[in-house]
């Protein structure tokens, strides 16, 4: 399984993913490219392995809402806590539901203590791996990608209009890269609106 923030198309990831397999000794990495934007709003998490688990996320914080750097780090962090504490939830599938609960409580009270903080927002991807088992938490359009025997299969689908017209059969999944509104994303985890969705993968 491999773990992507959306790239222009999936050539690159393939590259990635394949410079990945290529180094046996390397079982997780991490790339970001912040591009244009001025700040570096990508935050993400690659754990050690506890009690064979291991917590593998990226967030990335909205470039068109203020203090999007904050949201997208805060969400990392709480993870990350929460997760080496072992904190004791009932299931895998509990822990990344309620830690993001944890995360958009966390924005909401940021947001009353100070107003400039009200409209920080971030996506986020990712998966717990406990065994061959993958849970995956998806919020947003960051994604999550399989890469096996030299395929590339997308594990989580977007949050976007976009995506929307492309499940409506309105546009094909090609012109969504050049649609005017591609950056318009509908669940998000802000404090007060966001959905989660979340997925189970055996891999062998």
């Amino acid at each position: 399984m491999r773990l992507f923030k959306k790239l222009k198309n999936d050539k690159n990831i393939v590259k990635n993913a394949q410079e990945s397999v290529n180094k046996p000794e390397q079982n997780t990495s991490f790339y970001s490219d912040k591009g244009r934007k001025k700040n570096q709003e990508d935050a993400y998490l690659i754990t050690n392995k506890v009690k064979n688990k291991q917590l593998i996320l990226v967030a990335d914080g909205l470039g068109g809402l203020e203090y999007g750097e904050f949201a997208s780090n805060q969400a990392i962090e709480v993870f990350k806590n929460f997760f080496v504490q072992n904190e004791n939830f009932a299931t895998p599938k509990d822990f990344l539901t309620k830690t993001t609960f944890v995360v958009a409580s966390m924005l909401k009270n940021k947001s009353n203590e100070d107003v400039r903080y009200n409209e920080c927002a971030t996506t986020l991807t990712g998966f717990m791996i406990i065994d061959n088992l993958f849970y995956t938490v998806n919020v947003g359009d960051s994604r999550v990608y399989m890469f096996s025997e030299n395929n590339l299969s997308r594990k989580t689908k977007d949050h976007s209009f976009v995506q929307h017209l492309i499940d409506k059969g309105e546009i094909k999944e090609e012109e969504a890269f050049g649609h005017p509104k591609k950056n318009i994303i509908y669940k998000i985890i802000l404090h007060y609106f966001f959905a989660i969705n979340l997925l189970q993968y055996f891999v062998k």
